[in-house]
């Protein structure tokens, strides 16, 4: 069944980005979509600006728009906009133009994002960039070696600029966010077909309900104590040391561990995405803020205005 498509969640794998140069070879330029043929298939770039103050691009596109279900009206938000763009041409310029030196990160702000860049195609995201206009952090949805964590952090960066959108303004068209909330997950799995057929779709996101009965967050306090900014080998490390200690303890159970930072004296604040039966026993490390909760049946999808 169609539906069945956009239920695979994607995992979030770090690539890494080759070597620093200072030459001004095009060989040592990063090319962004390399891996995209945009010429086969419908693709769709679908942009978040998710600054909290004005730029060049929000002053461009304009307010978000949230809808919940049961609402009649369309409610702005100051913060953020959505925009997409959908023309081959455009599409395979933005392929040809968007290669950039590497830069140092500058760990200070490797946290902040102007923009989240959805690579899109048969309404849902193949690969998602996160971009401020420092430096540009890339987030690869490829699987790691375990397929049981993901990373969010990257040592690479690239310099991004608002013109580097805004030279496409022409083909920038808005969009927005919609949530849709229902009184179960079978009449979600219904709803995501008649949406299929909305030829105004952009994407859905992949739930939580596809795969996981709920999640929770808890505080892990890794074998080795890890400085405030995270190497990504280290963080990796640690997580994979959590994998086995939760297989270890609980043998059969499925789950999936996403990294959401540090709290500062070395410990990792981790979400645990699982089945009821693990999520209400686990107990071996402190719950961080939040305790099981079932997966609400809901679904985010995005689209053209």
């Amino acid at each position: 069944m169609r539906y069945l498509i956009l239920l695979t969640f994607l995992t979030l794998h770090l690539h890494s980005f080759g070597q620093k140069s200072t030459d001004e070879d095009d060989d040592y330029k990063i090319p962004l979509f390399k891996e995209f043929n945009f010429d086969k298939g419908y693709f769709t770039l679908l942009i978040h600006n998710e600054v909290n103050n004005n730029n060049a691009i929000f002053d461009t596109i304009g307010k978000v728009y949230l809808v919940q279900k049961g609402q009649n009206k369309i409610t702005d938000s100051t913060n953020d906009s959505y925009s997409y763009i959908s023309e081959v041409t455009a599409l395979n310029k933005i392929k040809k133009d968007w290669r950039f030196y590497p830069k140092e990160l500058n760990r200070d702000n490797n946290c902040t994002k102007q923009y989240s860049i959805n690579v899109c195609k048969n309404r849902q995201s193949l690969k998602d960039y996160s971009i401020n206009c420092d430096q540009l952090v890339y987030f690869n949805s490829v699987k790691n070696t375990t397929g049981f964590f993901e990373e969010k952090l990257t040592k690479e960066a690239f310099a991004f600029v608002d013109t580097n959108l805004l030279q496409f303004d022409d083909n920038l068209k808005p969009a927005f966010r919609r949530v849709n909330k229902y009184s179960s997950i079978q009449e979600a799995r219904e709803q995501i077909i008649t949406m299929l057929d909305d030829t105004n779709l952009i994407m859905i996101e992949a739930p939580l309900w596809a795969k996981f009965d709920g999640n929770l967050v808890i505080e892990y306090t890794p074998k080795k104590k890890l400085k405030y900014y995270l190497e990504n080998k280290a963080i990796n490390t640690a997580l994979a040391d959590l994998v086995k200690e939760i297989q270890a303890e609980y043998p059969n159970e499925n789950f999936f561990l996403e990294y959401e930072g540090s709290n500062g004296n070395g410990n990792l604040v981790i979400e645990i995405r699982c089945n009821q039966l693990l999520g209400t026993k686990f107990s071996l490390y402190p719950i961080e803020c939040c305790e099981w909760e079932k997966a609400p049946p809901m679904l985010v999808s995005y689209w053209k205005n």
